[in-house]
């Protein structure tokens, strides 16, 4: 567990032990204690396949001991009992985070050793996710999946292999920290499931000599791609600045490839960019709808260094692919789903339906 993830379990527990000394009412203080033992059990599962994570939770759990003992050993009931004893006896005991049970610490990974359910609400032991932002959904309340959840429901699809970044609810507010956070949440991540996962990075062109310190770091740490970028989601729009295109050398200097968000209104900033840096492989993610998939195919046809990512919205469409392969081939696409806020099954099925010759598993 990073610095960072440990101080931010410390903070959301710490934050429910102060709703549990604020209780007041039994009934409220059980609620809050059966709510805090679910955070407990959401952070065993999430990393109970992480290295040394029982020497981490052991360190959280002795700052968390303290807190208990300063916040609830004087909580008084309308009935005049107080204190932690008085909690554990009507309400349950508190669970310790020392106590997880961890699966595989020295081993690789064998999916065959486990069952885990790839549904996640509000009432089953994963009630708190402690990073739901790392799988962006549009529905979180329904379906917010851990890592382990999010590798296990991508291979039960038949996808032996996933890659991009993290993109966060958290709306951006300008600076790089918000850039290096979501890098080391990919990080983070990487961390849990392994070699499953190729991460990517974010970069800004209004940070050019940190983005570059960025590609060069996270190369190092094993980031395979940058991207998907989502300047719509970053506060800048142009593909063809030239603060970009630095940053996009370094990119070819690392030989990276570039995943980036297609956006139908800047064809002309896309190709100024594709075109300046042909040492720099190019993936556009989401097919889009018809006129904007067949502006695709002929950039395509134009630069040998542009791909397209088959994920998001388009591919729903019937007789996309076909098309797509018939005027270009199929070498030039690559599987993408969009997980988890598109629905994996429906994607390889989509492939599968007359378009198996595009299938490359990795």
């Amino acid at each position: 567990m990073t610095d960072k993830a440990a101080k931010r379990v410390t903070e959301k527990l710490k934050e429910q032990i102060i709703k549990i000394e604020h209780s007041g009412e039994r009934k409220s203080i059980g609620a809050n204690v059966n709510q805090y033992n679910l955070m407990v059990l959401g952070i065993h599962n999430y990393y109970r396949y992480a290295t040394g994570i029982s020497s981490d939770c052991s360190k959280i759990q002795f700052v968390i001991n303290t807190v208990l003992y300063n916040r609830l050993r004087n909580v008084i009931t309308k009935s005049g009992q107080s204190g932690l004893g008085f909690i554990s006896k009507k309400t349950g005991v508190l669970r310790d985070l020392s106590e997880v049970s961890v699966e595989n610490e020295e081993q690789p990974y064998e999916p065959e050793n486990t069952a885990i359910s790839n549904d996640f609400n509000g009432e089953n032991e994963l009630a708190e996710n402690p990073y739901q932002e790392e799988f962006y959904c549009f529905y979180p309340d329904a379906f917010t999946p851990s890592p382990i959840q999010c590798m296990e429901g991508v291979k039960r699809a038949g996808i032996t292999h996933i890659c991009g970044s993290v993109i966060r609810r958290k709306k951006y507010e300008g600076g790089l920290d918000y850039i290096r956070d979501c890098n080391d949440r990919a990080y983070e991540i990487k961390k849990i499931i392994g070699d499953f996962y190729t991460p990517g990075i974010h970069v800004h062109p209004d940070f050019v000599k940190e983005s570059i310190e960025e590609i060069e770091l996270r190369h190092k740490q094993g980031f395979g791609l940058i991207g998907e970028l989502v300047p719509y989601m970053h506060g800048w729009n142009d593909y063809s600045r030239n603060d970009l295109g630095n940053i996009l050398e370094a990119a070819g200097h690392y030989r990276m490839p570039v995943s980036f968000h297609t956006v139908g209104s800047e064809q002309k900033e896309t190709d100024k960019m594709i075109e300046e840096h042909p040492e720099v492989t190019f993936i556009a993610a989401h097919p889009g709808d018809k006129e904007q998939f067949l502006l695709l195919l002929e950039r395509i046809n134009k630069f040998e260094n542009y791909y397209l990512d088959l994920s998001g919205t388009g591919i729903f469409r019937y007789g996309l692919i076909s098309h797509g392969v018939r005027e270009v081939g199929s070498e030039r696409f690559l599987f993408g789903t969009d997980y988890p806020i598109c629905n994996p099954r429906m994607y390889v099925q989509a492939v599968f339906i007359k378009n198996k010759e595009i299938i490359k598993k990795r």
